[in-house]
Parts: C-alpha cells; structure tokens; sequence
C-alpha cells in the first residue's frame, strides 16, 4: 500500500531541514515575539525524518524481514553514499587541518592525520546534516530487536517503553553540535520508534478521532510560545550527555507535531502532484548534496544579504538548485546514482 501522505510529508521534511540549515547563514536575528516562536518551529525536520523512517520501516520490513538482506539495502543506499560523498572532504579537512573540529595538537601521523579521519567519518561533523548517517546506521544495526518491538501482543506495554524511552531523550537532549551519535541515538530512537507504533494504530487514528490532529497542533504551538517566548529558547537543546539541562520539549512537540500532519495529509492532501513525488523520491540525495549548495552559496553571496525574507529566498533557491543538481548527477551516473547520491 502506498501512503499518498508519507509521500507528502517526506518532502515536507526535507524541505524543512534545508530551511533549518540555510538559517544559519540568513544573517536574520529575530527580535519580535512571533519571530522567536517561528524560528523555533521551523527547524527540526530531522525529528519528521526520523518519525517517517520509523513509520516506513514498519510498514516495508517487518512482514518480509531479512537482516542481512536488510543491512545491505540499507548499506548500499545510505552508507555508500555517505562514504562516497564524506571521505574526499574529510580528506581536504584533515590535510589542511581545518580549525573547529578534530585538531589535535599533539605531532605524528596517527593524531595529525589517521584519528582526525575516523573521528570526522564516525561522527558525520564533516557536512552539515551528516551526524544523522551515523546515527541512523545505528538504529538499523539493531533492526532485529525493533522487529521484535513491533510484533509485541502487548500494546500498552509497548506504548509503555516508547514513553519511558522518550522521557530519557527529553532529559538526554541532543549531544553538543550533534558530535555524539550514541546520544543522538538515544535522543531520536524513541521518536523512530513512535513512527513504528503509529504505523501499527494508523487505520484507528486515521478514521477516527477527527479532531486529534487540530488538538496536537494546538498543544505543539502553545509548547512552542512557552519555550521561545516565555524560556527564551532560540533553537535545538544541544548539550553534554551526562549533563542536567532540565527536559527538552521539543522532542514532544515535534512528536505532537509529525502525528498531526501525516493525519491531515492523508485526509486532505492525499492527492499526488509530480513535483511532490519527485522531491520525495530525491529526499536522500537533497539531504546529502544541499550541504555543498550552501557552502558554495556562502562563499560566493560574502554574508552581503540577511533578513527574514532573504532566509526564505535562499531556502528556495539551495533547496531546487540541490534539486537540480540531484536529477542532472542521477541522469549522468545512471544505475550508480543510487550507490553515489542516495537516489
């Protein structure tokens, strides 16, 4: 069965990763209230990521599961691209010995050079967005266990263990500057894990409870004013992993949130539109080539605009500029083009 809907929010979402990733060179500080509560909206499509591919992978693999065949699938779509695309410019970085990640003062080859690479490769701190490859490799090394999480006869106990594994997260956070893919782990897992459950209860909440969408809404933009107005939250919560920074609400909000669009998608914004399709069937290969549209619309635009309507200009432009760039690299590269740019 196809999910017109999935469909529809899985562009969604990588739309709202590239809007996310452009901000940080929008040079626009928000002064007014409704500013702050719309910035800190808009970012965290990674949240919706996560939610999609806990939702599609209970629905494609848990019938027919296979791990090896499974791992492989997952290997030569994500991991090789990641490697693909990664490894020349962690090469660049650790031989100029970039400043900001990974430098190590201490002189040889294995610190200048060799433990600088693995760090970079293992952590995805090289590209912006790449920390999630790491992180979601994880999860799918554990993919027999999710399976046997899935099949669970009892259903309360399983909502039971989603619910404590997102209150850790909450007190968890994200790790500092997504360095941490085993605290990344921890923090996203539950909300991969929620997709799954939903995907369980989908036909129930779906027919049912019409108004639950517009109550989660609701709730997620009241938890939004009171954590950028009122607590004067500006983005993520990223922090140590040991350390107490208090609970992150975001995770639940953005829970709330996934739930309530992928709801109202599939009652009323089911339809299928080519351009739609073909966002989310190129979503991977924008995900790992709009890191580069940026940095080389950084360089070339010298911080010489900023501005709300700027950030919104340029998310347009990074995001359908990486569009293009991703159908021209799939047209030249042919059946490789999977294995290459995730498409």
């Amino acid at each position: 069965m196809f999910f017109n809907g999935i469909n529809n929010f899985r562009a969604l979402a990588i739309f709202l990763i590239v809007c996310g990733h452009c901000f940080w060179i929008s040079n626009w500080y928000p002064e007014q209230t409704w500013e702050k509560v719309y910035l800190y909206m808009i970012p965290g499509g990674t949240f919706f990521f996560a939610f999609i591919s806990g939702f599609l992978f209970a629905h494609l693999n848990v019938n027919t599961f296979r791990y090896a065949d499974f791992i492989g699938k997952k290997w030569r779509n994500i991991a090789s691209p990641y490697l693909f695309l990664s490894i020349p410019v962690i090469c660049l970085a650790v031989v100029i010995q970039y400043p900001g990640y990974f430098v190590d003062e201490r002189s040889g080859l294995y610190y200048q050079y060799i433990q600088p690479f693995i760090q970079y490769l293992l952590t995805g701190r090289v590209l912006t967005g790449y920390w999630y490859i790491p992180f979601i490799m994880l999860v799918f090394a554990i993919s027999p266990l999710l399976v046997r999480f899935y099949r669970m006869q009892n259903q309360v106990l399983q909502l039971a263990v989603v619910g404590a594994l997102l209150v850790i997260a909450m007190f968890v956070h994200r790790s500092e500057d997504n360095l941490n893919p085993l605290q990344s782990f921890v923090y996203f897992l539950p909300v991969f894990m929620f997709g799954m459950v939903f995907n369980r209860h989908y036909a129930l909440l779906k027919d049912n409870y019409r108004a639950l969408p517009w109550l989660l809404l609701i709730c997620s933009l009241m938890l939004s004013v009171y954590q950028s107005a009122w607590l004067g939250i500006a983005h993520n919560a990223h922090k140590a992993f040991f350390e107490y920074a208090g609970a992150d609400l975001k995770l639940v909000e953005k829970v709330m949130q996934a739930v309530a669009i992928l709801l109202l998608f599939e009652r009323y914004w089911h339809k299928r539109y080519r351009l739609i399709d073909l966002i989310a069937s190129a979503s991977f290969a924008i995900f790992f080539l709009h890191p580069i549209v940026i940095a080389v619309f950084k360089r070339v635009l010298q911080n010489n605009f900023a501005g709300f309507m700027y950030w919104h200009v340029l998310t347009f432009t990074v995001f359908f500029t990486t569009l293009l760039l991703a159908w021209c690299a799939k047209q030249v590269l042919g059946s490789y083009s999977r294995r290459v740019i995730g498409w």
